[in-house]
């Protein structure tokens, strides 16, 4: 049986690092991306949002 889900929620693929999130619609996982250059976030409390990716210091060495 596939996976179910609660219509109106959210998750990140791959939080911070992916623009791909997914939403639950009618028990099944719709997957959706952000907007360019963008990646998805996902909160403790199971919110989606979308964001420019942390740059992390060590990139400009």
């Amino acid at each position: 049986m596939a996976e179910g889900c609660k219509p109106g929620t959210y998750r990140a693929v791959d939080s911070g690092k992916s623009p791909l999130f997914q939403e639950c619609q009618n028990g099944k996982w719709v997957t959706k991306s952000c907007g360019p250059g963008t990646v998805a976030f996902e909160t403790a409390d199971g919110q989606v949002y979308c964001g420019f990716p942390v740059r992390n210091q060590d990139d400009d060495a």
